[in-house]
């Protein structure tokens, strides 16, 4: 009985995270539409780990927001990432330094290579700089 309880809960908080006007849903809003409690939605999110990921970027209240692993990674959401990442402590420095780690590399997969491997440069740090190296290179 307390399984069914549990398997209903988590179908609707996936429905809730599924509905396709939202990209990006908070605790709070998923309770309201699928009328559980905010304990109840962060239990079914816990559960759902495999099938939900919550975003490094929180809302404009500063509150978690969570999306389906399955839908991809909005351009906006990649920004305020590297909006933030700017915005930290040493951040200068680290951006020199991967900065000097590119140079010489001169195709994307060489860069992405390199940057993958690098401690200081997640994925999406990389993919950036992937990006700015072509813009930079098809000017010149």
């Amino acid at each position: 009985m307390i399984q069914a309880l549990q398997n209903d809960r988590n179908e609707s908080v996936l429905r809730a995270l599924s509905d396709p006007r939202w990209d990006f849903r908070t605790i709070p809003g998923i309770a309201r539409d699928v009328h559980l409690s905010e304990d109840e939605v962060a239990s079914a999110l816990a559960d759902l780990g495999d099938q939900v990921r919550r975003s490094d970027v929180p809302d404009r209240l500063g509150r978690p927001v969570f999306t389906l692993k399955s839908r991809p990674t909005p351009a906006l959401e990649s920004l305020a990432r590297l909006r933030n990442f700017l915005a930290k402590s040493r951040t200068k420095e680290r951006y020199e330094r991967v900065g000097r780690l590119c140079m010489g590399c001169d195709t994307p997969e060489k860069i992405r290579d390199l940057l993958v491997r690098h401690e200081d440069a997640p994925n999406w740090f990389a993919e950036v700089l992937v990006l700015q190296r072509l813009s930079h290179a098809a000017r010149h």
